[in-house]
């Protein structure tokens, strides 16, 4: 019998299993905290850093496809200057007023 594997986005258990890997130099993990940091060896690799991998089905891999294809699609990038309180979130930096950074630390517990 073949061995089974679990999806660790939808839960579901199939022997056909494939991982989606992702190099950023960001902990992934903020965001997916079932991913899993693997080291690479750098001899094999063009970077010394390690990736950060999820073991899913083909359907959830299939998710992630057509969201990084949306992500990487060409944008019309905004110039203006920004006015109000720079924060850091998921590795990039976001204006936001009084009342949101307000709010945003009280979801943070801060």
């Amino acid at each position: 019998m073949s061995e089974r594997y679990q999806c660790q986005v939808c839960g579901v258990v199939d022997q056909d299993i494939r991982h989606v890997s992702v190099e950023c130099m960001y902990a992934v993990d903020e965001v997916a905290p079932h991913a899993r940091y693997v080291k690479v060896d750098a001899v094999d690799r063009d970077s010394p850093l390690g990736l950060f991998r999820i073991q899913c089905c083909k359907d959830c891999r299939a998710d992630f496809l057509k969201m990084f294809g949306e992500w990487a699609a060409p944008k019309e990038f905004k110039s203006e200057p920004a006015e109000g309180i720079l924060v850091r979130q998921l590795g990039t930096t976001v204006v936001m007023t009084a009342e949101e950074y307000r709010e945003y630390r009280k979801q943070r517990g801060r």
